[in-house]
Formats: structure tokens, C-alpha cells, sequence
């Protein structure tokens, strides 16, 4: 038994696998250039955060600083862990802290991370 496909239902699988992949293509390239981020089935929609987590320095007199860290964190996404690897690294940038609170602006997670003396 011998299997012959038509032309027809080349012509026709051939149009679905074209309009599959532009649909695939464009609908997240039109999301990304004129949707807010994070934008639904744009490419981003899972890793961009919708707002900076809040960190704060608490110095060795007590005193609590705000700290804004965008001069910090270039691009902030939600699959980077600023909660692990910011606050060393604040620590460092700020020798008078003695600690760094920090919380995410979903309130998933708070912490305090203890700078090293």
C-alpha cells in the first residue's frame, strides 16, 4: 500500500507550518517592543520583575539606609537571585555596614544578610 499525498495537502501542511511560525515569532517581538513589561507572551514574561526588591543598609551605629540599587543591578529579573548575591557584594561596596536587610516587593522573601567584620 502505497501512500500519495496530493498537492493540495502539501500546499495546505505547508501554509500551517508558515502561519505557526510567524505567529510564534511575531506575537512575542510585538509584545516586546510596544507591551509593558512584563509582557504577556512576549519573551520576557516569566524573568523581567515588575518592581526592585528593597534593600537597605543597616550600619555598624544602628542607623537604617535606604538603598537604591539600580547603580547596582543594571536589568532586574526575576530569575536573577539579588537576594544570595547582592548583599556580599553591598557589604563590600559599604565597609561601615553591618548588615544588609532586604525584601522582595511580592514579599516572598525578607531577610537580613550579616556583613562580615
Amino acid at each position: 500500500m502505497s501512500h500519495h499525498r496530493t498537492a493540495s495537502s502539501i500546499m495546505l501542511a505547508a501554509c500551517f507550518f508558515v502561519v505557526f511560525l510567524a505567529a510564534q515569532i511575531l506575537m512575542p517581538l510585538a509584545q516586546l517592543a510596544w507591551a509593558p513589561r512584563p509582557a504577556r507572551f512576549g519573551w520576557q514574561m516569566y524573568s523581567v520583575a515588575s518592581a526592585a526588591p528593597r534593600f537597605e543598609l543597616i550600619m555598624r551605629d544602628g542607623v537604617a539606609k535606604p538603598l537604591d540599587i539600580t547603580p547596582y543591578v543594571t536589568s532586574l529579573r526575576g530569575d536573577v537571585p539579588l537576594a544570595r548575591f547582592l548583599p556580599p557584594h553591598l557589604c563590600t561596596l559599604f565597609p561601615d555596614a553591618a548588615a544588609v536587610h532586604f525584601e522582595m516587593d511580592d514579599g516572598s522573601q525578607a531577610g537580613t544578610y550579616q556583613c562580615k567584620a
